[in-house]
């Protein structure tokens, strides 16, 4: 996907997809998108009028959720901003309401695996712990 050579799996998506459904032209907000296994759930459920926009701080997640969500109907928005600005970044797409925002907040596999990234005491690297 990204070069990463760990793969992130989405936490509880089949529960999530039990409980939450968007109508085909919904707006999803993906507080932090990684590398888009949330999106590609949920996006599944929206058509072209639907929108997902996806908000991440880590510039290489973002280029693998533009991988993965590359085949979806509905558009996808993605944005490199912090969680934190989803109102601003939401209003700058032109939306005035959302249908589901989400935000599966921590570090994934992939980043703590990737030497560049800083973050983990388990390989030798030398530590950054910022993610932008």
């Amino acid at each position: 996907m990204d070069g990463s050579a760990v793969e992130h799996i989405a936490v509880l998506s089949k529960a999530l997809a039990e409980q939450i459904s968007l109508p085909p032209d919904g707006v999803m907000v993906d507080a932090t998108i990684g590398q888009g296994g949330h999106s590609l759930l949920f996006g599944g459920m929206l058509g072209p009028e639907g929108v997902i926009v996806g908000l991440d701080v880590d510039k290489k997640s973002i280029r693998g959720a533009q991988f993965l969500l590359k085949d979806l109907a509905c558009q996808v928005v993605l944005v490199h901003s912090n969680f934190s600005r989803i109102r601003e970044q939401v209003r700058k797409q032109g939306i005035e309401k959302v249908d589901f925002i989400l935000a599966d907040l921590g570090v994934c596999s992939a980043q703590l695996a990737d030497t560049e990234m800083g973050l983990s005491f388990q390989t030798n690297m030398a530590l950054d712990m910022r993610i932008d």
